[in-house]
């Protein structure tokens, strides 16, 4: 079934009016990482857990012998996205336990000769029709907004 700007459980591409930026309230956690040689070298995380080779993709000319960047931003941007979603998920009574999001990040141009990342997701929830699916994770925003509603209110 297709939602109207929906690609199946996707969320629409967002516009340059759909930027958000909040000052936080509160820090609840930052993680720390350093890098050296960019997409040809090694990044660690402050704990040592993540330590590993960051290789550029086939496609920018790389080997593909070994993570990139986008690969590991995928990863984190789909896991956040997860986790609100629970919280959206919890409110909406919608059990988001068996959920999955598949993030989709995209390294292309901008006007200017820039660069930009775009990212696209998929979500699907076990037991929950595609319309049911698309309100509990609409948008990017809308978990995450609802999530600093909370907070604004606490």
């Amino acid at each position: 079934m297709e939602i109207p700007g929906h690609s199946r459980n996707t969320a629409p591409q967002a516009s340059a009016d759909d930027v958000m930026t909040a000052a936080l309230n509160k820090r609840l956690y930052t993680a720390e990482a350093t890098v050296q040689g960019g997409r040809s070298g090694h990044g660690r995380s402050a704990d040592g857990i993540l330590d590993l080779d960051i290789r550029p993709p086939k496609e920018l000319g790389g080997d593909g012998e070994g993570t990139n960047p986008e690969e590991l931003f995928a990863v984190g941007y789909g896991a956040c996205f997860q986790g609100a979603m629970g919280v959206v998920g919890r409110r909406m009574k919608v059990d988001t336990s068996g959920s999955t999001v598949t993030a989709r990040v995209t390294l292309g141009t901008i006007d200017g000769g820039g660069y930009g990342l775009a990212v696209e997701l998929t979500v699907e929830i076990p037991g929950v029709d595609h319309e049911r699916t698309a309100s509990a994770s609409v948008d990017r925003r809308a978990a995450v907004m609802s999530i600093h509603r909370r907070s604004a209110s606490r």
